[in-house]
């Protein structure tokens, strides 16, 4: 059951309230497949009595990747488990589930752009299939919190268009750069990102990111420069 999932109630479930979620132009080519409303109503009704893995993937996102990637582990596991005859609970599901702290690289991204996303975790697989290294993504700050920063080796920027104009973005980079000094810092644009020019960078976007974080100027500039 996804996060735009709604529960029918027994009163949605009566032949009349359910004849009025359709035409009759709209029902007439499952009718002509004999079909009736009532059989709709008893196969929803079985629905309804189901019981459901959950799969809150939006909620768990704006969580943390951590979380989403945990959520959507446990719901994969269960519904291999269902296919299997094994009847596990999301607790049991959960208390197996392994959340990966380490990594010797981050991509970081800009978690207001969808694109941009998928891009990062595009990336972090691909960094993953050709290097001898784990690589993760990061879109926010609070997803440091499950970072085992003492160990990381590279932090993988991904710039893409707007990127430098998102809070998000911006005060991940700082905190990041606060927490993993001595990560090596790797730069990868996409062809539609353009890099502001130094008289920019130094009039606008400085001063505005220092006073939006508040964060002393100089640092932003560093993480400019």
């Amino acid at each position: 059951a996804y996060d735009d999932y709604t529960e029918l109630t027994d009163s949605d479930l009566t032949t009349d309230a359910l004849s009025q979620r359709w035409t009759t132009a709209s029902f007439a080519p499952v009718a002509l497949q004999g079909v009736t409303v009532d059989n709709v109503r008893h196969a929803y009704t079985v629905i309804q009595r189901m019981p459901k893995i959950e799969f809150r993937r939006v909620a768990a996102f704006h969580t943390s990747a951590t979380e989403f990637e945990d959520v959507s582990r446990q719901a994969v596991t269960m519904v291999a488990d269902g296919c299997l005859g094994r009847n596990l609970t999301m607790e049991s599901v959960a208390s197996r589930s392994v959340r990966r702290r380490t990594f010797d690289g981050v991509v970081v991204a800009n978690c207001m752009d969808g694109e941009a996303l998928s891009r990062a975790r595009l990336l972090a697989v691909m960094l993953q299939m050709n290097m001898p290294l784990t690589v993760g993504h990061l879109h926010h700050t609070r997803d440091i919190e499950d970072l085992n920063t003492k160990v990381l080796e590279y932090i993988i920027v991904s710039l893409t268009a707007n990127s430098l104009s998102s809070k998000e973005f911006v005060g991940t980079l700082l905190e990041m750069r606060r927490l993993c000094g001595k990560a090596k810092i790797l730069l990868l644009k996409s062809s539609d990102f353009q890099f502001p020019t130094v008289d920019v960078v130094t009039r606008s976007l400085c001063p505005q990111w220092a006073a939006v974080l508040s964060v002393d100027e100089k640092e932003v500039r560093d993480l400019f420069n």
